[in-house]
Formats: C-alpha cells, structure tokens, sequence
C-alpha cells in the first residue's frame, strides 16, 4: 500500500498529465497537470488544475486553478485562481479572476480583469514580494493587501492598497 501512495505522490495520479525533470519545446495539456523541474522553451497552455514548482516556463497560459512556486515565468496569462510562491515574472502578468495570491515572487506590471463583476477583486501580496510597475484593476473594484515586507514600487489603478501586520495567534 505505501508503495502505491509514494508512487503517487512522486509521478501523479494514473492519467495525470506529469512534466518532471523534462526540457520541452510546448505543453499543452488538460485536467490536473504536474509540471516539475521542468524547462518549456516556447508555450504552455494548460486547462484545468496547474501545479508547478522548480520549472522555466518562457510563456504560461492556464484557464482554471494555478499552483506555482519556485518557478519562473516570462509571461503569464491566468483566468481563474492563482496562488504563487517564490516565483519570478519576468514581464507583465495578465489575471482574469477575483483572488491573487502571491507570496515572496517578483512581479512587473500587473494587469487584473474581473471573472465577477459584482465581487470585489483581491491581490494578496505578502513575504518579501516586489511588484516592480503597476496594478491595474480594469474593474475599478480592486484592492491590494500588503502583508510582511511587500511593496508595490508603482501604482494601484482602479484600486486601494491596504496594509495589514502578520499578527498571529499561537505559540511560535
């Protein structure tokens, strides 16, 4: 039984798309991906559940759920969610969706559209992020928080900016 487990966790589900310690010209896949250490020259378009860590990516486009981290990326296109950890954008970043989360990543300008027009949209950034430009909220119901050592060197268009401390609760 643990051998089954570990071969999960270690190669994906059977019929998941796995990109692990790959160099690749394209990706174009569907369904929850894997992509792991893991270099892509050209594009990547993935529909469904992205989870990355350690990879290049030259240009990424995901419709659905985004999960990064270690990774570095060119240019980026997300309609859905996006959750990003210790990651680098090389250059302007286009979201469609009403949460960003970003955590310790280097940004330039960042361009977020609405998925809901009746929901405010949110771009969480915290740990040591730099957002190098802008954000531009085209819905003009956007707001920034700043968590940790966060900045935003630019300006929040068609948003506000709120800063909150890392209060916790607990024992460290």
């Amino acid at each position: 039984m643990f051998n089954v487990f570990s071969n999960i966790f270690q190669n994906g589900f059977p019929g998941m798309p796995s990109f692990i310690g790959e160099s690749r010209e394209n990706i174009n896949a569907a369904g929850v991906v894997r992509i792991d250490n893991t270099t892509v020259s050209e594009q990547t378009i993935i529909s469904g559940i992205l989870n990355c860590q350690n990879s290049f990516l030259n240009s990424l486009q995901v419709t659905g759920t985004t999960n990064i981290s270690h990774t570095t990326i060119n240019t980026g296109v997300f309609v859905g969610l996006l959750v990003a950890k210790n990651c680098i954008f090389n250059d302007n970043m286009r979201v469609t969706s009403n949460e960003v989360n970003m955590k310790t990543c280097s940004l330039k300008d960042v361009v977020v559209s609405d998925q809901n027009p009746s929901v405010d949209q949110l771009v969480l950034l915290s740990g040591d992020t730099v957002v190098e430009g802008n954000i531009n909220f085209i819905s003009g119901r956007g707001k920034v928080i700043l968590e940790d050592n966060a900045v935003v060197n630019g300006q929040v268009i068609g948003g506000n900016i709120e800063r909150r401390s890392n209060f916790r609760f607990g024992f460290f």
